[in-house]
C-alpha cells in the first residue's frame, strides 16, 4: 500500500528511496569532513563542534531541492539521463542555498572545502542509488501485486493505462469476474477462475491490494468476502480512488456523486492551509532574493531604452 503523509499518497518505493538517499547525504557530511581534514574527525569536532546538526541541515536542504525538481514524484517520466541532470541541478541549487543559510546560521558552517567534497559525495551517491533503484523497479521488485475484482469496462480502464510511470507502483496479477455475469472487456487470458473465496485466492497469489472495478455494484458485490480480505491485511480500494492515487487524475467517466462526498480531496485543514501559505511566502521571498539584481538590470535597461 502507498504511504499517506498529510493527505498525500506516496509510493512506498519512493519513500524507501528518500530514506536511503537521506542516509547517504548524512554519511557524506562525515565523509567530506574526514577527507578534508585528513581523517582527524576528533579535531574537527573540537574545532567546529558536532557534525550531526550540520549533516541534518545539509540533508534537508538537498532533499528540499530535489523535491522542487520533482525527483520524488511517483509519476516521474524522465529517463535516467534526465534524472542525472536534475540531480546535478539540485545539488548546485542546494549548494547556493546553503551558502546563503550559512550567513544566517554561521554556527553550522562546515567549511568550504568540506562542503565541496560533501556535495560531490552526495551527487555520486544519489546517482548510483538512482541507477540501482530504477533497475530494481524495472525488475518489478517493489511493485504491489494487484487483483482487479471485475472484468467489465471499469476494469478495462486499468489495462488501458499506457504511461509507464502510471504503472510504476503496481502489477496486475489478474481479473476476477463478478457473479453478475457482466460483459467481459479484458482479455480472456487475464481472467481468474477461483474455486474458493476471494480471500483464499488473494492469499494464494500473494496479493497486496484488491481493486473493486465492478460496473454495477448493486449486483455481485461480495461484501463479506472483501471484508475478510481486509481482516487479513489485504488492501481493498475502489477503482475511482485507485485511478486518482496512481495517475493523479480523476477519471470523469468513472465518477459518481457518492465518491465526491466521501473523497478527502475537498477537506480544508487549517494547519495545512497555514503551512502551505507560509511555504509559499518563504519560497517567494527566497526567489526574490536571488532574482532582484536581474530584475533591477531589466528595469534599468527598459528605462534607458524608453528614456533615450
Amino acid at each position: 500500500m502507498p504511504i499517506r503523509i498529510f493527505n498525500n499518497y506516496i509510493h512506498r518505493q519512493v519513500f524507501y528511496l528518500a530514506v536511503i538517499e537521506a542516509t547517504i547525504m548524512m554519511l557524506s557530511v562525515y565523509g567530506g569532513a574526514y577527507l578534508r581534514f585528513g581523517g582527524r574527525l576528533a579535531s574537527v569536532v573540537d574545532s567546529i563542534g558536532s557534525l550531526w546538526p550540520r549533516a541534518v541541515l545539509i540533508s534537508l536542504v538537498v532533499i528540499a531541492s530535489m523535491v522542487s525538481m520533482g525527483l520524488y514524484h511517483g509519476r516521474l517520466r524522465t529517463r535516467l539521463s534526465g534524472i542525472a541532470v536534475r540531480v546535478l541541478v539540485s545539488c548546485l541549487a542546494a549548494g547556493a542555498a546553503l551558502a546563503l543559510l550559512y550567513y544566517w546560521l554561521p554556527g553550522l558552517y562546515i567549511g568550504r572545502g568540506a562542503l565541496a567534497i560533501t556535495m560531490f559525495l552526495i551527487l555520486s551517491g544519489v546517482l548510483f542509488t538512482r541507477l540501482l533503484f530504477f533497475k530494481l523497479v524495472d525488475d518489478r521488485i517493489f511493485r504491489r501485486r494487484i487483483l482487479v475484482y471485475g472484468a467489465g469496462e471499469k476494469a478495462a480502464n486499468i489495462v488501458g493505462l499506457r504511461r509507464r510511470s502510471d504503472q510504476r507502483g503496481f502489477k496486475v496479477i489478474g481479473f476476477l469476474p463478478a457473479e453478475n455475469a457482466e460483459q467481459y472487456s479484458v482479455h480472456p487470458d487475464k481472467l481468474l477462475r477461483p474455486t474458493g473465496t476471494i480471500c483464499e485466492l488473494a492469499v494464494e497469489l500473494g496479493i497486496d491490494e484488491i481493486v473493486v472495478a465492478i460496473d454495477d455494484r448493486r449486483k455481485g458485490l461480495l461484501v463479506q468476502e472483501l471484508l475478510e480480505c481486509k481482516l487479513h491485511g489485504i488492501g481493498v480500494v475502489d477503482a475511482m480512488s485507485f485511478f486518482e492515487r496512481e495517475t493523479g487524475k480523476v477519471k470523469l467517466d468513472l465518477l459518481y456523486p457518492s465518491w465526491m462526498i466521501f473523497s478527502e480531496g475537498f477537506s480544508r485543514n487549517p494547519f495545512r492551509v497555514f503551512t502551505s501559505r507560509v511555504f509559499d511566502i518563504l519560497a517567494a521571498l527566497f526567489l526574490l532574493f536571488l532574482t532582484w539584481p536581474f530584475m533591477l538590470v531589466v528595469v534599468v535597461a527598459i528605462w534607458l531604452e524608453d528614456g533615450l
